[in-house]
């Protein structure tokens, strides 16, 4: 898969600026020198901005893979670069296809979110860059509620936050379904999410390009044990999202029992009045 980073969401503004001029000028063509991959001379376009997340949260692809970016001394000056500046959280690399859910959940400044299966938490921060891009951060009136049901993973996710000290982010240890009584049990409306991402635990079949070891102990039964797990999780969603809200639901699966299947259960389980698809094109 080719290298993807984005601006992190405590990238000062002016080294934003920086950062889209470096890969725009200095990375996009490598001047003096050229790379070969796989037997062909490449010139430009070494790094291309991804036009449809501009201008909320600028994010950038690297022709190659991590391993080619890593081992090609051509490419030294991008890999050191990177490794730099992830250390330094003004930049993140998430996978292109791990960013299309918050995309999708068309976040506002205002917005109180809820990212219902955080861990390990690129979604999240991805939602707080969208967030401080989109308004007058710190004043701004929304926030993020990262929630996760295994306690050891919410604490990878604290430890990812320490440094951040963000306040529009609270950290929660429940399952969807409890944290949906929990709120429901208040009988408060304005306590209820505008946005809801749900990218479920699944059988991550859609990524055997990246983990060719899935293959080997990939089990059809396995689609259909997570299913009912997964519709759960999805219903809970539904349960705390506003009135006009919009929830995503998203998994690493490419398995109709975990995706389509999962949403035809929310369709036929609250009808058509109550629930819309949105055009994702």
């Amino acid at each position: 898969l080719p290298v993807v980073f984005r601006l992190g969401s405590n990238c000062p503004n002016i080294f934003a600026k920086t950062v889209s001029r470096v890969c725009r000028t200095k990375f996009g063509k490598l001047e003096g020198r050229f790379v070969e991959l796989n037997g062909v001379i490449v010139k430009d376009n070494i790094v291309s901005e991804i036009p449809y997340f501009l201008p909320i949260l600028p994010t950038w692809q690297c022709i190659c893979d991590s391993s080619t970016l890593k081992n090609l001394p051509a490419l030294s000056s991008i890999s050191d670069f990177l490794i730099r500046e992830v250390g330094l959280g003004h930049i993140v690399r998430q996978e292109l296809a791990s960013m299309i859910p918050a995309l999708l959940l068309d976040v506002q400044s205002q917005h109180r979110i809820l990212d219902c299966c955080a861990a390990p938490g690129s979604k999240t921060e991805q939602l707080l860059g969208v967030m401080r891009r989109h308004g007058n951060y710190p004043l701004s009136t929304g926030m993020v509620v990262a929630n996760d049901a295994d306690p050891v993973r919410i604490n990878t996710l604290k430890e990812r936050y320490d440094c951040t000290q963000n306040p529009s982010l609270l950290l929660t240890c429940a399952k969807a379904e409890d944290l949906a009584c929990h709120l429901l049990q208040c009988k408060d409306e304005s306590l209820l999410f505008d946005r809801v991402i749900a990218d479920v635990p699944c059988s991550g079949d859609g990524t055997i390009r990246k983990f060719p070891h899935i293959y080997r102990l990939f089990r059809s039964r396995r689609s259909l044990d997570l299913h009912m797990v997964q519709l759960q999780i999805a219903q809970a969603s539904l349960r705390m999202l506003k009135k006009g809200g919009r929830l995503v639901y998203s998994t690493c699966s490419i398995n109709p029992l975990e995706d389509e299947a999962v949403v035809c259960g929310l369709l036929r389980a609250h009808g058509r009045q109550r629930l819309r698809l949105v055009d994702t094109r």
